[in-house]
């Protein structure tokens, strides 16, 4: 457990002393992370705004910096599916659908797509080794503001770049359900499109294409 008594705070005894404090702090937008009637009224509940962090320099910058610069004049698109353990295996179709059309993709899905799939994305690497990138981590700001368009997972982090940096994006469900819930207020807003994850919508492929 975290020891916040390095902030003067009383120390964590049970995991479920991190979900008790004097307010609830959301990191979001509240015409965006729609709450209940009870937080709502709580005047002890605030919204602090977009959870983002600034981008750090990092050792894969120059491998970046050279996609950006092969892919000059093509449409380019960043997929991100942030933390979720297993991204579906439709997506390398999806990714390869993209490709084909000409289209460069800047990605971090390569390690969480599921064993089977792994090498057919590697397939894709090599054929396209100049239109697909795949890495571990990206720096957010600086790969939204240069891509056409944004795919993500409408995390509470992740759904905030596309709109900093004024991308149209593409939001794909994961039966996460907050997550999903904030995709579908997005897509209501015009700030993005929706396809429901594949494991509720068998069109997901059609859709997406």
């Amino acid at each position: 457990l975290p020891d916040p008594s390095e902030l003067g705070l009383k120390k964590f005894l049970d995991f479920r002393d991190n979900f008790q404090g004097d307010a609830k702090i959301i990191p979001g937008i509240p015409d965006i992370e729609l709450v209940d009637d009870t937080l709502k009224n709580d005047p002890f509940c605030f919204f602090c705004g977009p959870l983002i962090l600034d981008d750090l320099p990092n050792s894969i910058l120059p491998e970046i910096q050279r996609f950006f610069k092969l892919n000059r004049g093509k449409k380019k698109i960043y997929l991100t599916y942030g933390s979720v353990p297993t991204v579906p295996a439709e997506m390398t179709q999806c990714v390869k659908y993209i490709l084909e059309k000409g289209i460069a993709v800047i990605t971090t899905i390569n390690d969480e797509l599921p064993e089977e799939e792994k090498p057919e994305f590697k397939k894709l690497i090599e054929k396209y080794p100049e239109q697909l990138l795949g890495v571990d981590y990206l720096p957010m700001h600086y790969v939204c503001s240069r891509v056409d368009l944004v795919i993500h997972h409408s995390g509470s982090a992740a759904y905030h770049y596309p709109i900093i940096n004024h991308k149209p994006a593409v939001t794909v469900g994961t039966m996460c359900f907050d997550r999903d819930d904030t995709a579908v207020r997005l897509q209501e807003l015009g700030l993005s499109d929706h396809i429901p994850s594949p494991e509720e919508n068998p069109e997901f492929v059609a859709q997406f294409k």
